[in-house]
C-alpha cells in the first residue's frame, strides 16, 4: 500500500497464492524454481519458515551450465527518477544472487548485472535496490548461482516509484558486466573510439563466413550477441578500435580483476587481469579494449 494511483510500474510478489509463479513472472525452463513454506522441503539447510509466513522461492540445481532464474513482468519506469526494489533474500554456503535488469525484448533473457550479493547467513537478509527512470520496458531478474551443498532463496518481492530508505547497495560505481546482450547493442556507458562504427555486434555467424563457426561465450551459445571489429580495405595497421568502459572510481586499498573473453584460434577464451589501483591516476579510469 502506498500513497498515489496505481501503476503498472509497480508489482508485489510474494509467492503466496496460486499458482506459486506470480502473475506476469517468468522462470528459466532449464533450471527451475520450487515454491515452498519451508516446512516439506527436502533441501538441506534452507530456511524452514517463509519471511512473512507464506511461500517463498528456492533455486534449483544448475542444469548444463544453466542456472536458476525469475525474471518479472515487463515494466515502464516512468512515473519517478528514481525507483526501489526491495526484496527478501536467503544464502547459505557458497552462493551468489543477481540482481539483473533486462531491457526489450532480449533472446533467452540475456541480461546486464546490476549487483549482486553473496554473504551466507542463518537468517533471511533485506535487499534494497534503487533503479533510475528508463525510457524503455524493462525487466527485472534474479538469477541463482550456486552448488549443491548451498542454499538461495527469495521472497517478498515488490517494485515502488520512490527512492530506498537505507538501500543495501545502489548499482555498484567501481564494478561493471558488459555482455553486449541489450538490444542496443553497446553496453550503458561504454563508447568506441573511434566513432565511426567499425566495432560492430553480431549473434553467431560472422558475414562472408570469415569465422563460421564463431559463437558468443556464454555457456553453451545462448543466444546473446558479442562485439567484433570487420574487416575492412582501407584500414590501416597504425589504427586502432577501443571498447571504452564508463568512467569507474576505485576503492585506494583495493585490487580488482577485470575478465573478458577474447577469440584466439578460433576459439573463446576468458582472460583475468589484476588492476592496482596505484597504477590508476586520481583513483578514477575508464577501462580499454583495444584492437
Amino acid at each position: 500500500m502506498y500513497q498515489g494511483s496505481c501503476s503498472t510500474s509497480v508489482f508485489n510478489c510474494t509467492f503466496d497464492e496460486s499458482p506459486t509463479l506470480c502473475q506476469g513472472w517468468l522462470e528459466s525452463s532449464f533450471s527451475r524454481w520450487s515454491y515452498t513454506d519451508g516446512a516439506n522441503t527436502t533441501q538441506v539447510g534452507a530456511p524452514t519458515t517463509d519471511h512473512s509466513g507464506g511461500k517463498y522461492a528456492l533455486a534449483g540445481d544448475n542444469v548444463a551450465g544453466f542456472v536458476p532464474l525469475l525474471v518479472s513482468p515487463g515494466i515502464v519506469l516512468n512515473e519517478s527518477d528514481t525507483y526501489c526494489l526491495d526484496f527478501w533474500f536467503y544464502i547459505s554456503g557458497t552462493a551468489r544472487l543477481d540482481v539483473v535488469y533486462l531491457e526489450g525484448e532480449l533472446i533467452n533473457y540475456k541480461n546486464e548485472v546490476l549487483t549482486w550479493f553473496n554473504t551466507p547467513a542463518t537468517k533471511w537478509q533485506h535487499g534494497k535496490v534503487e533503479i533510475k527512470r528508463t525510457e524503455y520496458p524493462i525487466k527485472v531478474g534474479f538469477q541463482a548461482t550456486r552448488n549443491n551443498q548451498s542454499i538461495i532463496a527469495v521472497d517478498d518481492i515488490t517494485m515502488q516509484p520512490t527512492s530506498c530508505q537505507n538501500p543495501t547497495l545502489h548499482v555498484p560505481a567501481d564494478q561493471f558486466s558488459c555482455k553486449f546482450d541489450i538490444t542496443s547493442s553497446f553496453c550503458k556507458g561504454w563508447s568506441q573510439e573511434p566513432g565511426n562504427k567499425m566495432l560492430l555486434f553480431s549473434q553467431g555467424v560472422l558475414p562472408n563466413n570469415r569465422l563460421p563457426n564463431l559463437v558468443k561465450h556464454e555457456h553453451s551459445d545462448n543466444g546473446g550477441r558479442y562485439a567484433y571489429v570487420p574487416e575492412l580495405t582501407d584500414f590501416q595497421a597504425s589504427n586502432s578500435v577501443q571498447l571504452v568502459s564508463p568512467i569507474v572510481t576505485l576503492n585506494t586499498t583495493a585490487i580488482y580483476c577485470l575478465t573478458a573473453a577474447f577469440l584466439n584460434n578460433g576459439g573463446w577464451s576468458r582472460e583475468r587481469y589484476e588492476v592496482n589501483i596505484y597504477q590508476v591516476k586520481n583513483n578514477i579510469t575508464s577501462v580499454i579494449l583495444r584492437s
